[in-house]
């Protein structure tokens, strides 16, 4: 008996906040992450033997991801070094 399960999602939205502080506080940064996910998708095929004592097993499993895109806000010039790295890079590999 073999199933096959695909589940995906439409885009993804998040936020949060973040802070970074370094040498006892003395250096700190606050900022923004806002990021968009295209879509996600998870398929998964599992195959189960009739004799039902033995174990399912999987047999395949793909994770898809799309499009990434990040804003972040706080860290000065080194946003747009993170930005490039999160929106530019992937696409390219």
């Amino acid at each position: 008996v073999y199933a096959l399960v695909d589940v995906g999602t439409q885009e993804l939205e998040g936020r949060t906040n973040w802070e970074v502080s370094v040498i006892g506080g003395f250096l700190s940064r606050a900022g923004t992450l806002l990021f968009t996910v295209q879509y996600f998708r998870v398929q998964v095929k599992l195959s189960q033997p009739l004799d039902t004592r033995k174990r399912a097993y999987l047999e395949d499993l793909n994770l898809e991801l799309g499009n990434i895109q990040a804003r972040i806000n706080g860290a000065g010039t080194v946003d747009y070094i993170m930005e490039a790295g999160i929106n530019v890079l992937p696409n390219l590999l």
